[in-house]
């Protein structure tokens, strides 16, 4: 008889529906389900937790201590949960493993590292305590479709094939006690000493590095200085349509003679049409998804957070409509054919017109470590059952899959129109879709909706006028989730020549966090209120400022390039290169580096700021929550509500930056109590002076217009 140990209750009863679709019969019982042939029981997610300090060290006090920091446990000890649930259903688990019936244990959580380890600690303890020396195997299911699990478990193996798995989450977890806890106690501490206050700074090898990449951009966007130059562009009409031609060359401000001799120049020569280029090109459709990339499409198009795509994708995930999510991988194993084949066959029964494309551009087992591309299964949703959200979710994941195995083409008329002036050429170039094929079911490419070229045929005179217009560079765009997380899976921006060189990096840990946690950690590093989000974008606060000011002075290295080294540790114990204990005696070490540096460096001190904030007003969009004032807006208190109310005004306002105005406190109390301000001193658009004007709050419900009325001037 088996003993199957899911990691949550509703994985557990997706098996025994697995297992009852070949004829096994199940009875509740409490805590478990029982046949004649398993035991099927599960676990709460983790049912063990590493010892605190306090414990090691037997003390009842648990106030934080700074003397005997940095602890460094001689071995590391893992302990069930303080919680009745817990506790209750390991006691279900351990009088299952002893049944004397039972003579194979099924180890069953989520197909990755954490879930190998999580579920192996628990069955461990039990061997020990009770001295047992049972069969043991790992079911290793790639999705929760009840045909996957069955095939699992006919292909169960031996629990130490997987031990590198287990390997790499017990490494992980030690290093994180080690740094997390450690710095975390001690810069609080530290802290809150001078200041008296009682925050608490969050470090860790991941969200600090986060919080650092997101300080970087902020500095270089605040200490940007923008440059002016000249930059030559002719924009006439030839034939009824305008012609704009840029010319490459940049000139620097001082240099406007220059720059009107070269205009001087060009517009002395014939500006000839040189050739016309037309060809159809075939559009590969986009690479399947991994969770990275499906997270910034779903952010970017359909602005889901991090955290309600990562809920809705584990949703569909447990419910079996899509394979195991938390994957760095946008190819699937060649062995992998045969199910893909039977998703295409139910799919066209549906009416869709897919063909199995068994490519290296698909299948391709150089480039999967240890899951597959994010795709649907063969189980699909029946109508109605998925939330809003979900349903966005799964249609995203769905569709990709039908672009890459559609049995149409996707053909582009691309046209490359070059025109000579003098020694120089210039090109404007067009496309237009003819065959939209895999379009049918991804989003047009904006470039694709907008660009028309004038009819023009070679050998035209083309009609110029070239002139200096003087422009400016621009400072980085800020970061947003999207970005964030291309820079988490390729911190140093490489430019890869392949796929196969990217995925190689990958491999050796040249990454922060791994798809599996970096939602929770960018989560957490906003709930820690080091960096805010807004409207699509981050920003580092003042809090975060101060944490990446402080480490630095305290020259404590947790930037994106020492977390990558840490990563690459893991990677090495993953591939048994490194033993677990080798690995956490190299961060004993570095711990011990990292304070000696501190207790020689005093800091300054940060309180958070917990006073009372004034209210300006109502909310003019919601009418039911406050007005406060922020750092950077005056925004309403709603944002966390449900429905959440997204209502602010900004300080840096465009349009009153472009009268050489702040939106002050005071006006935009008057905004926000009577709809307008009068405000006075706006400056003119070409500088000659300045007027007085009442401003009106124009809000759409989703954007804050502002509106010029001069009635009462």
């Amino acid at each position: 008889m088996r003993v199957i140990i899911a990691e949550k209750p509703s994985y557990a009863k997706t098996i025994v529906n697995a297992l009852e679709h070949i004829g096994e019969h199940f009875t509740r019982r409490d805590g478990y389900f029982e046949s004649i042939n398993y035991y099927v029981t599960w676990q709460f997610g983790h049912l063990f937790r590493l010892y605190t300090i306090e414990e090691y060290i037997n003390s009842e006090d648990k106030r934080w201590k700074e003397n005997i920091l940095p602890y460094i446990p001689k071995q590391f000890k893992f302990r069930l949960k303080d919680d009745n649930g817990a506790k209750k259903q390991y006691q279900v688990i351990r009088k299952l493993i002893n049944d004397k019936k039972v003579t194979e244990i099924v180890e069953s959580g989520d197909a990755d590292s954490e879930g190998n380890l999580l579920v192996t600690l628990v069955v461990s303890d039990v061997f020990r305590r009770d001295n047992l020396n049972k069969k043991r195997t790992r079911l290793w299911s790639s999705d929760q479709s009840e045909t996957t699990i069955i095939e699992s478990l006919n292909n169960l193996k031996d629990v130490n094939f997987y031990r590198n798995y287990s390997n790499e989450a017990y490494t992980r977890t030690c290093m994180d006690f080690l740094l997390g806890i450690n710095l975390t106690r001690k810069f609080s501490l530290m802290n809150n000493r001078l200041t008296g206050a009682r925050d608490i700074f969050s470090i860790g090898r991941c969200n600090t590095s986060i919080v650092d990449i997101i300080y970087e951009r902020d500095m270089e966007i605040k200490n940007f200085i923008p440059v002016q130059y000249w930059q030559l562009e002719s924009e006439e009409e030839t034939k009824g349509e305008i012609v704009k031609l840029i010319d490459k060359d940049k000139f620097e401000l001082v240099k406007e003679v220059k720059a009107k001799e070269l205009a001087e120049h060009l517009n002395s020569c014939k500006a000839i049409v040189e050739n016309v280029e037309e060809k159809l090109i075939t559009k590969t459709a986009p690479k399947l998804f991994s969770l990275p990339s499906v997270q910034g499409i779903l952010s970017d198009r359909y602005k889901i957070s991090l955290g309600d795509s990562l809920k809705a994708i584990q949703s569909l995930y447990e419910a079996g409509y899509v394979t195991y999510p938390r994957t760095n991988s946008e190819y699937l194993s060649e062995d992998e054919v045969g199910k893909v084949r039977g998703i295409i066959n139910k799919l066209n029964r549906e009416g869709y017109n897919l063909k199995l494309k068994e490519s290296k551009a698909i299948f391709n087992n150089a480039m999967v470590e240890s899951h597959s591309a994010l795709i649907i299964t063969s189980k699909l949703p029946p109508k109605g059952s998925l939330n809003k959200t979900e349903e966005i979710v799964y249609n995203t994941i769905k569709n990709r899959f039908i672009s890459k195995f559609l049995d149409e083409e996707t053909k582009i008329s691309q046209t490359i129109i070059t025109i000579t002036v003098g020694n120089r050429q210039y090109q404007l170039k067009g496309e237009v879709i003819k065959e939209k094929g895999f379009y049918n079911f991804e989003p047009l490419p904006k470039s694709k909706e907008t660009v028309t070229l004038p009819n023009l045929n070679k050998g035209d005179e083309v009609n110029i006028n070239f002139k200096p217009i003087k422009k400016e560079t621009k400072p980085p765009a800020k970061l947003t989730l999207k970005a964030l997380g291309k820079i988490l899976e390729n911190p140093f921006r490489k430019e890869y020549k392949n796929d196969e060189e990217a995925f190689k990096d990958v491999l050796e840990g040249i990454e922060i966090g791994t798809p599996a946690t970096r939602t929770g950690i960018i989560e957490n590093t906003k709930k820690y209120g080091y960096i805010i989000e807004s409207k699509g974008t981050l920003s580092i606060t003042d809090k975060g400022i101060y944490l990446i000011e402080t480490l630095r002075r305290l020259n404590i290295d947790i930037s994106k390039n020492r977390t990558v080294e840490f990563s690459k540790i893991l990677k090495k114990v993953f591939r048994n290169e490194l033993a677990p204990l080798a690995a956490v005696d190299i961060i004993k070490s570095e711990l011990n580096e990292m304070f000696d540096s501190i207790q020689e460096t005093k800091i300054e001190g940060f309180a958070s700021d917990n006073k009372e904030k004034e209210v300006l007003g109502i909310c003019p969009r919601c009418k039911k929550h406050n007005i406060v004032e922020g750092p950077k807006n005056f925004y309403c208190e709603g944002y966390k509500a449900n429905p959440k109310c997204e209502f602010a005004l900004w300080k840096e306002n465009p349009f009153f930056k472009s009268k050489g105005k702040k939106l002050s406190k005071a006006i935009a109390k008057r905004l926000i109590k009577e709809g307008k301000a009068h405000v006075r001193g706006l400056r003119k658009k070409d500088n000659s002076g300045v007027y007085d004007a009442d401003i009106i709050l124009d809000d759409t419900g989703k954007y804050v217009n502002f509106k010029l009325s001069f009635e009462n001037n």
